[in-house]
């Protein structure tokens, strides 16, 4: 009995590590889309530049939340109930990185575009778009997170909905800009710039979603993906 009592909480603590090194991986996540959108938004290269850096710093993380997860269920054979959290953890890792990648192609569209000066009021006006869809992957993704810290499958429920503005915002972005490439065929490049990072906001609302489903999953045991969710 005493040998099964420090198994558990040897298992306990392992599961507070691997949880305490993805809440700091969403932190450090959460940064690297600021400050990519910072960046852009200034046109601070250096910051930009930063973002690329740090990438590293990501990929690392969730290489080591990868091998530490492999190796509790290696070892502990947990239960369905931390099974699925260790599943949810693995799978929204990968989301974490992913979302990571997009910080990045942000940060290298604002170093590789050479925006003209006074820009076009026309862009100006797509970019007010473009800080509504920042806004709205953003709290996704910070609220995602935080319900998959906290379990809260009801509020995970909702941000899954909630990817369906951040489609209807995109949508209107890549239209506006499509738009305004017949309007203004010498300034290409920058609408396309604008298509490139409303691309990445939409796939991080895409991740974030994907991270909402797997608190789902380890919090009743149900694949969400690709189906409405059941009452």
């Amino acid at each position: 009995m005493n040998e099964h009592r420090h198994i558990s909480a040897q298992f306990e603590a392992e599961l507070q590590t691997l949880q305490g090194k993805f809440a700091a991986m969403g932190g450090l996540i959460e940064e690297q889309v600021r400050s990519a959108m910072s960046a852009f938004k200034t046109i601070d290269l250096s910051l930009a530049q930063s973002v690329c850096t740090r990438e590293t710093q990501v990929n690392q993380l969730e290489m080591e939340i990868d091998q530490e997860t492999t190796t509790i269920l290696a070892r502990r054979q947990p239960t369905a109930s931390d099974l699925r959290l260790l599943v949810g953890l693995l799978k929204s890792s990968t989301d974490l990185e992913r979302i990571g990648d997009e910080a990045d192609r942000i940060a290298k569209v604002t170093i590789n575009t050479k925006p003209t000066s006074p820009p076009l009021e026309d862009l100006l006006a797509i970019r007010e778009d473009v800080a509504t869809l920042e806004s709205l992957a953003s709290q996704m993704l910070r609220e995602s997170l935080n319900q998959f810290a906290r379990k809260d499958e009801t509020g995970a429920t909702a941000t899954i909905a909630a990817d369906a503005e951040v489609d209807q915002v995109y949508n209107t972005v890549i239209d506006s800009c499509s738009e305004g490439m017949t309007r203004n065929p010498t300034h290409v490049d920058e609408y396309m710039a604008v298509i490139w990072v409303a691309r990445s906001l939409e796939r991080i609302g895409d991740h974030a979603k994907n991270i909402a489903e797997n608190t789902v999953y380890s919090v009743r045991g149900t694949d969400v993906r690709h189906h409405n969710i059941p009452e």
